[in-house]
């Protein structure tokens, strides 16, 4: 072993690695070699079983193949970089065409192989982009989180923070009612779920100016419709102006009526009567905006805070229901708090109806509202319920 290969053992040797390729014979030729080098190779032979692995476990390098069955690997890229957009990826395929070249340089990827790859090539290749990765890995998490706070910024200054909308529909006629707004960064093509980016921004203060972006855009989107909307805003730490202040800025340049306008609530839990975040909660819907209390717990339903708040709708996550299939005391408790809403005058909207047997068990609940891809996937656009969605 020459003085290159021992450079390069001596990066390997610390990264994993996920190696995709259809074609036993290659996959055997290479997984023998990759074993030598990295201190885990998983393979893979398609592009839709390592986007599964991927999502188990993420790895330092990703080798993938461009035509295989059921997904290539194109779209396996377009989906990882969805999930990390920082992630290492070289791609070895044996179709030296103009547009699978173009396609993959569009992703960023860190290398192109043409099959059959020398050996010198090969690990040429990998000495450059895991002496890079190993960089990378051998810095803290703070340098890594610095990494994705880059990325964020430059979302902002770019104007890449766009809403999705999510129909959420009358359970009994099917209509759409209103639409939940979700915030996505623009990454190339894709678009980055806010699980990826959401703690990072409330610790470093940027979630004001996200949200500020999400509610713009949609601001201007709902000043061309009826429709009311759902935003989450109310559990933001805002600094630069008061909540208030900013919705009415809105209201009044887009003329949209605020009984129209949905505040999202999540930590109502613990909510006390004098609390500031009450009082703010209470004087927003005396101005009238409509109040709507997120994962709503039926294990402890709190009448307090529903006599309290007085709000206009409850959301229960599916996993609630999910429950309430195997255990009586969930499903009894459901039930209760289904009935009591309609007593007072309270909406229930059932979040997460990502199934057909979720969407029946949901009806025989009564629940008023329905949301989920089972009725509709969030997209840039707002959109009707799903077309194959049958009532």
């Amino acid at each position: 072993m020459d003085e290159q290969q021992q450079k390069l053992l001596k990066l390997t040797s610390k990264l994993t690695l996920l190696y995709v390729e259809d074609e036993d014979c290659t996959r055997e030729q290479y997984e023998s070699i990759f074993s030598l080098l990295f201190k885990d190779v998983k393979s893979a032979v398609n592009g839709k079983e390592a986007l599964e692995i991927y999502k188990q476990k993420k790895y330092d390098l990703i080798i993938t193949d461009l035509t295989m069955p059921k997904m290539g690997g194109i779209e396996l890229i377009s989906e990882i970089t969805k999930i990390n957009p920082i992630q290492k990826i070289i791609v070895m395929t044996a179709h030296n065409t103009n547009k699978t070249f173009q396609e993959s340089i569009h992703y960023h990827v860190d290398g192109y192989l043409l099959k059959p790859v020398s050996m010198e090539t090969l690990l040429t290749l990998l000495y450059k982009v895991c002496s890079d990765l190993s960089f990378r890995t051998q810095k803290s998490h703070k340098d890594d989180s610095l990494n994705w706070l880059n990325f964020i910024i430059q979302a902002l200054e770019n104007d890449d923070l766009i809403p999705y909308y999510q129909p959420i529909i009358d359970a009994n006629t099917y209509e759409v009612n209103s639409y939940q707004v979700l915030a996505r960064i623009k990454n190339h093509e894709d678009y980055i779920l806010p699980k990826y980016f959401i703690n990072l921004s409330k610790k470093s203060g940027l979630i004001e100016d996200i949200s500020k972006a999400i509610i713009d855009h949609s601001y201007e989107i709902f000043s061309k419709n009826n429709k009311c909307f759902h935003i989450d805003v109310v559990d933001v730490p805002w600094e630069k102006d008061t909540l208030e202040e900013y919705l009415e800025q809105l209201n009044s340049k887009y003329k949209i009526d605020r009984s129209r306008i949905i505040l999202d609530i999540l930590d109502h839990d613990s909510l006390k009567p004098n609390s500031s975040k009450t009082k703010k909660i209470l004087k927003l819907k005396d101005q009238g905006y409509k109040i709507s209390l997120k994962d709503f717990k039926v294990g402890r339903i709190n009448v307090e805070v529903l006599s309290l708040l007085k709000p206009d709708y409850i959301k229960v996550d599916k996993a609630t229901v999910e429950n309430a299939q195997n255990d009586q005391i969930t499903k009894e408790a459901l039930m209760f708090l289904v009935e009591y809403t309609k007593k007072v005058g309270i909406k229930t909207i059932l979040v997460g109806v990502d199934s057909e047997d979720i969407f029946n068990v949901s009806k025989s609940l009564d629940f008023d509202f329905l949301q989920g891809f089972y009725i509709a996937k969030p997209s840039k656009k707002l959109s009707l319920f799903n077309k194959s969605f049958k009532g």
